[in-house]
């Protein structure tokens, strides 16, 4: 249900990298980017996204099965 949903800022690094992104929120909507410089870039077409370390996910987003934010989250997930 959409009431769940959040809008959430996510950091992709060489630990957390895109692809781990993408397999933790599959039903990610993506509206932005913001690069080291805290630039805001619109992000129509996730297809054509590119990864940067560093850079900053915002998104839209259902609450992950054992959400990072509440206790019982899975040992190999990242805070973000």
């Amino acid at each position: 249900m959409l009431l769940d949903w959040r809008m959430i800022a996510t950091r992709i690094s060489a630990e957390y990298p895109l692809e781990r992104f993408q397999h933790d929120r599959p039903e990610a909507v993506i509206v932005a980017t913001l690069d080291d410089k805290a630039r805001l870039k619109l992000t129509p077409d996730f297809e054509k996204l590119t990864s940067a370390d560093g850079m900053r996910i915002l998104h839209f987003s259902p609450p992950l099965s054992a959400d990072p934010d509440r206790q019982g989250a899975p040992k190999d997930t990242i805070l973000h």
